[in-house]
């Protein structure tokens, strides 16, 4: 991997590359803002363990691309989540020279670092991990007399003012009618309309099953 510098890491791992920006990189820190967590020593990400089994395997390849060296991936007793986590302090401060903040994201509203808020393809690589982890593409049904109609939509959910701007000024850049609603303690971005659904999920794309079974 060109250009890559190698961090010491307290056990279970040793040490893992620090990769230069790229969009790999600005997904990941997507992904990271939406279902990531970030203390002193350790980074986790916590997906459902039924209906993200298969990214989170995504995850841990896309980490091990980054890092050098597979996650950890804990099953939750408790509930259907599980969790992507390293250990290291020297990780946490890698994340944290290129933006990332360590501590509550909400009661920080953290935001978008600048790096990826300047680069157009940093932009949408970032966004397909905000909607992939935070985000999800849904089938509205209803009916009008004797006729059912369905059609998709995408949401995106997130208690953090900065990101959910950034998810709809995004969108927006990108031609697709997306619409915030930020005034209620469920604030969320909108895309109602089912051919920009379509758009969407050929123009940013997503590493998520979950997101791709309804791109037909």
């Amino acid at each position: 991997m060109a250009r890559l510098r190698k961090l010491g890491l307290a056990a279970p791992i040793r040490n893992f590359y620090s990769p230069i920006k790229s969009t790999d990189l600005a997904e990941f820190v997507g992904i990271m803002l939406g279902d990531g967590n970030m203390g002193k020593l350790q980074i986790s990400i916590t997906l459902n363990s039924i209906v993200d089994a298969d990214y989170s395997i995504f995850v841990s390849n896309l980490c091990n691309k980054l890092f050098g060296c597979h996650p950890k991936i804990m099953k939750k007793k408790s509930c259907n989540a599980l969790s992507v986590y390293y250990n290291g302090a020297n990780l946490v401060k890698f994340l944290t020279g290129i933006g990332m903040k360590v501590g509550n994201k909400v009661k920080q509203q953290v935001g978008v670092p600048d790096w990826i808020q300047q680069k157009n393809e940093y932009r949408i690589a970032c966004l397909r991990g905000l909607m992939d982890t935070d985000g999800g593409v849904f089938i509205h049904k209803y009916k009008v007399g004797n006729k059912y109609y369905s059609y998709r939509k995408i949401c995106f959910t997130n208690r953090s003012i900065p990101l959910l701007r950034f998810v709809h000024d995004t969108l927006k850049e990108l031609g697709l009618t997306a619409k915030i609603v930020d005034k209620v303690e469920n604030k969320k971005v909108w895309l109602y309309n089912t051919h920009e659904v379509a758009s969407y999920l050929a123009v940013v794309k997503s590493s998520n099953w979950r997101l791709n079974r309804y791109k037909l």
